[in-house]
C-alpha cells in the first residue's frame, strides 16, 4: 500500500505582528536594533539618491526673450550671449561646453557674458573658479550690475545662452548641458554648434539646468 501523504501547515509571518517577530527565538534585540539602523539608513540613501536626481534633472524657468534684438546687429558676424551667475556649481560644465563648441566651430563670432553683480557688492564679488575659466575663452565678459541686461535679454538661469544672427534675429535660446554640473553630448550644445557651423537650426530652444540668476533667487 502506498504511504499516506503527510500534510504539514506552514504559518504565513508576513502577517504576524512585529511584537512576535521581535520576539522570536534567536532574534536578539542588539540583532533587532542593528537591522533596524540598517534599513533606516538604506532609506536615508535611497531617499537622498532621489532627491539629487530630481534636482540635477530639474530644469529652470524660461524667460522672456524677443524675437529680434538691436543691441546685437551686427552685419558682420554673429553673437553668442551668455547669462552667468559666478557663484552657480551648475554652471562650471556650461563653461566647459562652451570650450567644446568654440573648438568645434572657431569661425568668426562675437561672444559676451554678462555676469551677475548684486548692486550692492563691490566688482570682485563677481571672481569665482568658474569666471576664471570663462576669462580664459575668447570672451567678453561684461559686469551686469543688478541684472539689468538679464532682465532686458530674458536671462533667467545662470548658463543660459542666446545665439543671435548677424541681424540682431535670436535663433536659439536655452542650455547647453543635459543637467545641473554635468557636461557631455546634449542637443543644445549640438544646436549652437550646427548655428555656427551651418547658420541654421530647427532647434529654437532646450532646457536651461542652472541656478536662477537675480539675487533672491540666487545660490
Amino acid at each position: 500500500m502506498s504511504k499516506p501523504l503527510e500534510l504539514r501547515c506552514f504559518s504565513l509571518t508576513r502577517n504576524r505582528p512585529i511584537r512576535d517577530v521581535v520576539n522570536s527565538p534567536g532574534l536578539s534585540p542588539k540583532k533587532v536594533a542593528v537591522a533596524l539602523v540598517l534599513l533606516a539608513w538604506v532609506g536615508l540613501v535611497v531617499g537622498g539618491f532621489c532627491l539629487l536626481m530630481r534636482y540635477e534633472s530639474k530644469a529652470a524657468a524660461p524667460g522672456k526673450v524677443s524675437g529680434t534684438n538691436g543691441h546685437f546687429n551686427n552685419s558682420n558676424q554673429p553673437t553668442l550671449v551668455l547669462g552667468l551667475h559666478p557663484h552657480c556649481p551648475c554652471s562650471k560644465a556650461t563653461v566647459a561646453e562652451l570650450n567644446k563648441i568654440l573648438g568645434h566651430a572657431p569661425g568668426k563670432r562675437e561672444l559676451v557674458a554678462y555676469v551677475f553683480k548684486p548692486k550692492d557688492e563691490a566688482p570682485d564679488w563677481i571672481e569665482s573658479a568658474t569666471v576664471s575659466s570663462l576669462k580664459k575663452l575668447s570672451v567678453r565678459v561684461e559686469l551686469d550690475n543688478d541684472g539689468c541686461m538679464a532682465r532686458q535679454l530674458g536671462l533667467s538661469a545662470s548658463g543660459q545662452i542666446q545665439f543671435y544672427s548677424a541681424k540682431g534675429e535670436l535663433l536659439y535660446d536655452g542650455g547647453i548641458t543635459s543637467a545641473r554640473g554635468h557636461q557631455g553630448d546634449n542637443v543644445g550644445a549640438q544646436t549652437v554648434i550646427d548655428l555656427l557651423q551651418k547658420g541654421g537650426s530647427s532647434r529654437k530652444s532646450a532646457p536651461v539646468f542652472g541656478c536662477p540668476i537675480f539675487e533672491s533667487n540666487s545660490p
